[in-house]
């Protein structure tokens, strides 16, 4: 008996890893809030035998949007009959969505060929930077595209002077810098408050409502769901 008490006392006095592939770690503060230092993708991670052929197909999806994305700008750039805003915008479209897809599917990607899922919280507040700044300013690029068009049909006369290449190159500035504008202020907002719970993200990146669902303040929420809303209302 004595043994068995001897051998229980030294279980207990093993500290236990809070870690696993299914759970981030963590750290308890003085309150007893668990507080989340590391996000884990759960992703396809429920689907473990169908993630080479997840791998495989999405692979194959992505390489025919590089090479069709890839066709266009160098067909834009090669023949000079079309050196025109409308197909200047057209280009530029094509290099945002690429640039937007780099950000999520690579890393989709190699997460379905690894074991662990874990991104830190600094790689996670990046990649939903980029996420949401990209996202805003292709739908905002729509939004200039139509303007051009409307220029196009609706004065053409003066078509010429309106969309000249310098006012070209402003708008498209002011695209990008409006889209990542409101990218950098929701992202502030989304990681301004810290992330309780088992910071399991359910998704195979860092999207907004998954990070906001293991936020601390139930009020951000809210207030980032408005938030998100009006971004959308742009496109």
């Amino acid at each position: 008996m004595a043994l068995e008490r001897l051998e229980a006392n030294a279980e207990d006095a093993i500290p236990t890893c809070s870690y696993s592939l299914t759970q981030g770690p963590e750290k308890q503060q003085d309150n007893g809030t668990w507080l989340v230092t590391e996000f884990v993708l759960v992703g396809f991670s429920n689907l473990p035998e169908l993630r080479p052929t997840l791998f495989i197909l999405f692979l194959l999806t992505y390489l025919v949007t590089l090479s069709g994305n890839a066709t266009i700008i160098t067909i834009i750039q090669v023949d000079r009959t079309l050196h025109t805003p409308m197909y200047r915008f057209l280009a530029v479209l094509s290099l945002s969505e690429t640039c937007y897809t780099l950000v999520t599917i690579p890393n989709m990607l190699a997460h379905l060929l690894m074991e662990s899922q874990a991104v830190s919280i600094a790689g996670c507040r990046a990649q939903t930077f980029f996420f949401l700044g990209l996202g805003c300013s292709h739908c905002f690029l729509l939004t200039l595209m139509g303007y051009d068009r409307y220029v196009a049909i609706c004065h053409p006369l003066r078509y010429s002077v309106i969309m000249r290449p310098t006012v070209c190159l402003c708008l498209g500035a002011l695209v990008f810098c409006s889209g990542f504008s409101v990218a950098l202020i929701e992202t502030c907002m989304i990681f301004s408050s810290p992330f309780c719970g088992a910071g399991l993200v359910e998704h195979f990146f860092c999207d907004i409502a998954p990070v906001l669902k293991l936020s601390c303040i139930s009020q951000l929420f809210s207030s980032l769901s408005i938030s998100k809303s009006l971004c959308h209302c742009y496109c």
